[in-house]
């Protein structure tokens, strides 16, 4: 997956370049060195892109107060910055008395698995081509599925928003390329929250806009915001108050009615979305709408913040 998000194989490729001159290696050095871990590979040419990798993740034990302090991730306060983990997704690994130590494993699966995005996100030359190769891999893996659906291009109206997918006649799909920011994380409050929601609300407008030209009464509508990394909200009610205005607004301006509600719209990571793949695969396409009606009546009762979980009926 990642290699083809990243363009791993592209050595011109501008975030190629951009992460070769920072840290010395090439995006695919750096998934050949993961993947050779993965299948237990003892190639002894990696030795020095693992070096370079545990040299860039290391921080000394005596740096690690003055690095929180100094780091800039948007928050001034420094009690708030403690319960953030960027610091250590960015130095998974601590340096004392001569010796490596991982943090947490958890801290460093999450470091392997970003790494490359928040790169990508730093740079909106390179950003722009991840949204494009981000949306490719979604369409690559609707036609692994051989399931019926429309592209972004086979839905759009001159004058009008359109999201990318519509699957299987039920589904609106938006690939957002977007992460929650740091202090929305430890501040959650209304205002707050709002103004980091504000991609994740234009997808919803992308997501409305579109159903209400393709409507279909035969069975339920649903929207999925498909992101990078989990957004950890069960379903589109756990903003509502805080979207609502907006979005009525928009409802009013445009004519529209609200085919695709909060309950119905699902907020799926890319490891959420690879999984229910696998089990389309393995179940076949026609299950794909009780998936989504099964997960809208769990989460009356037992909320799921991460859509994987969702999925565990169904392996």
């Amino acid at each position: 997956m990642q290699y083809f998000l990243f363009n791993a194989e592209d050595n011109n490729s501008m975030l190629n370049k951009n992460f070769k001159s920072k840290y010395g290696i090439s995006v695919k050095q750096y998934l050949d060195f993961w993947r050779s871990l993965l299948i237990k590979n003892e190639d002894v040419n990696l030795e020095s892109t693992a070096e370079t990798i545990l040299k860039c993740w290391t921080i000394e034990h005596q740096n690690v107060k003055t690095g929180i302090q100094q780091y800039s991730n948007g928050i001034n306060n420094n009690f708030y910055k403690t319960f953030i983990p960027e610091f250590f997704l960015e130095y998974p690994i601590i340096l004392f008395r001569g010796k490596h130590y991982c943090i947490d494993h958890n801290v460093l699966k999450r470091t392997v698995h970003e790494f490359l995005f928040s790169f990508a996100l730093k740079s909106k030359e390179v950003k722009g081509n991840f949204d494009k190769r981000f949306q490719d891999y979604i369409s690559k893996t609707l036609d692994e599925l051989k399931i019926a659906y429309k592209n972004d291009g086979e839905l759009k109206k001159e004058g009008e928003l359109e999201c990318d997918f519509l699957i299987s006649e039920f589904l609106f799909a938006e690939c957002k390329a977007v992460k929650l920011k740091p202090f929305a994380q430890v501040n959650p409050n209304d205002d707050t929250l709002k103004i980091n929601l504000e991609k994740i609300i234009y997808a919803y407008k992308q997501i409305i806009a579109t159903v209400n030209r393709f409507p279909n009464v035969t069975q339920s509508y649903f929207g999925v915001i498909i992101t990078y990394l989990p957004f950890y909200f069960s379903d589109g009610t756990d903003i509502w108050e805080i979207i609502k205005s907006e979005i009525e607004n928009f409802l009013n301006e445009k004519g529209y009615d609200l085919l695709v509600k909060p309950e119905n719209l699902f907020f799926v990571d890319i490891k959420s979305w690879k999984q229910l793949i696998n089990v389309l695969k393995k179940r076949g396409n026609n299950i794909l709408i009780e998936i989504f009606l099964t997960a809208k009546l769990k989460n009356r009762t037992e909320p799921k913040f991460e859509f994987l979980m969702h999925l565990k009926d169904f392996m």
